[in-house]
């Protein structure tokens, strides 16, 4: 994957979305703060798609999955402060509050 914006760092704060139904398991929406890291989507997108690094805040410990940064809409029926982060195949338990995720360096 090309490196096309800054490095994505992002902190966890504990509140998250779990999907249900047909994509219920395929991925995790974890909330928190944007320490650095592009401050909007591409033109003629909402997303940032990237390879995180998420390390956790209560074991040290590092996974890698597939992520994307996630900005609110304008128009959203429940507006939100802030971008989200979605990781594709991660668990709760993989991702506690204050966990650091990271963009990986291309190359």
């Amino acid at each position: 994957m090309e490196d096309r914006h800054p490095a994505i760092e992002f902190v966890t704060d504990g509140r998250f979305y779990v999907p249900s139904g047909r994509t219920e398991g395929e991925f995790i929406v974890v909330f928190g703060s944007l320490v650095s890291g592009p401050k909007g989507p591409a033109p003629g997108t909402f997303i940032t798609p990237f390879i995180a690094d998420v390390m956790r805040a209560n074991h040290g410990d590092s996974t890698v999955f597939e992520a994307r940064l996630d900005f609110p809409l304008e128009d959203e029926p429940e507006p939100r402060e802030g971008p989200s982060v979605l990781l594709y195949g991660a668990s709760l338990e993989e991702v506690p509050a204050g966990s650091r995720v990271t963009s990986r360096s291309a190359g």
